[in-house]
């Protein structure tokens, strides 16, 4: 059980000037919609590598079925099962904001993305 008001969101690049480095929480039940990015493991087919990502992951954000390869403002569990259906997973806050999709398409660098990540109340 995640309660609503857990997940972080995060900008699709530390350098967007939109979001300023900033997490927002946002809800996974439904009622907030975001970008939706994917991470996976390296060398996963569909997905790039970013070398100023620093957990190694590779990114992808074209990532939806063929005539809506960018998702754009979908529930969580939507942006969930879209990754998952790519072959990877949600980013985390930190592959986010550390670059790990910058780049990848769909001009989300400087929009809000869902995450994987929980917030810890800081």
């Amino acid at each position: 059980f995640i309660p609503d008001w857990l997940i972080v969101t995060g900008c699709g690049t530390k350098t967007a000037k939109q979001c300023d480095g900033l997490q927002r929480k946002a809800d996974p039940g439904g009622f907030h919609f975001r970008h939706v990015r994917c991470c996976a493991d390296p060398g996963t087919p569909g997905f790039m590598e970013n070398p100023a990502c620093p957990t190694g992951a590779w990114g992808a954000s074209e990532v939806g079925p063929v005539g809506e390869e960018c998702l754009y403002l979908k529930t969580y569990d939507e942006a969930v099962a879209a990754c998952v259906d790519a072959g990877g997973r949600l980013c985390t806050a930190d592959e986010l904001l550390n670059d790990c999709t910058a780049g990848t398409g769909c001009g989300l660098d400087g929009k809000v993305n869902w995450s994987a990540t929980i917030y810890d109340g800081k």
